[in-house]
């Protein structure tokens, strides 16, 4: 008699990956590579909190996920066995996570008149950071950032400001910025001349 030991199928996802969203906001393509041993494998999706999910073809071991939005997806890829008798299926998981990028916004342009009499001239800066920590600093020379958010601006004119935003996440996904402009208006001034004497007019 002929005794035939089938072996049972395997599956290999790959590793685990994480990368940042494709600017400006998606999709995010990975490359996913999965090992079937004994058995022909497919891909599916198991969850995803970063939208919805399209493989470039489902039934390919190496192929594309692309990911719409930001967040974790969990992709399994099933071997199903070749064997007679069938010896069944094997399953693996990978999990692919989207980073998202550093978001800046520098606030509304400000304009003010120049603090009397000759400056400097303050403003208040509020910068709103998103996926990041943020900074200000100063583009134009004739400007200081005093105290974290405070613009403090020599003369009159324009000046212009910065805030970046430094990821949070890992892998860093660098940074994003943005600009604000600051107007100093001159004040008003006012010179009467010199004072005057005469005599009276005579009838």
């Amino acid at each position: 008699a002929v005794l035939t030991v089938n072996p049972n199928p395997t599956s290999n996802a790959g590793a685990d990956q994480t990368v940042c969203q494709t600017k400006p906001s998606g999709p995010t393509v990975f490359n996913i590579s999965g090992t079937a041993g004994f058995g022909t494998g497919v891909w599916s999706v198991v969850s995803s909190t970063a939208g919805a999910v399209t493989f470039g073809n489902a039934n390919n071991a190496a192929t594309t996920a692309s990911v719409a939005g930001v967040g974790t997806v969990t992709l399994r890829y099933t071997v199903t066995s070749n064997q007679t008798p069938s010896c069944g299926e094997a399953t693996d998981e990978v999990v692919l996570t989207v980073n998202p990028n550093p978001t800046a916004d520098a606030g509304q342009d400000q304009v003010k008149c120049q603090t009397k009499p000759n400056g400097p001239t303050d403003f208040t800066l509020s910068g709103i950071a998103g996926n990041g920590t943020g900074v200000w600093s100063a583009v134009s020379a004739n400007v200081t950032i005093v105290d974290g958010n405070i613009a403090r601006v020599t003369g009159t004119g324009t000046a212009t400001v910065r805030y970046t935003v430094t990821s949070n996440q890992t892998p860093s996904c660098g940074t994003a910025s943005d600009d604000a402009v600051l107007t100093v208006n001159p004040n008003p001034t006012a010179d009467a001349g010199q004072d005057q004497v005469k005599c009276q007019t005579k009838r």
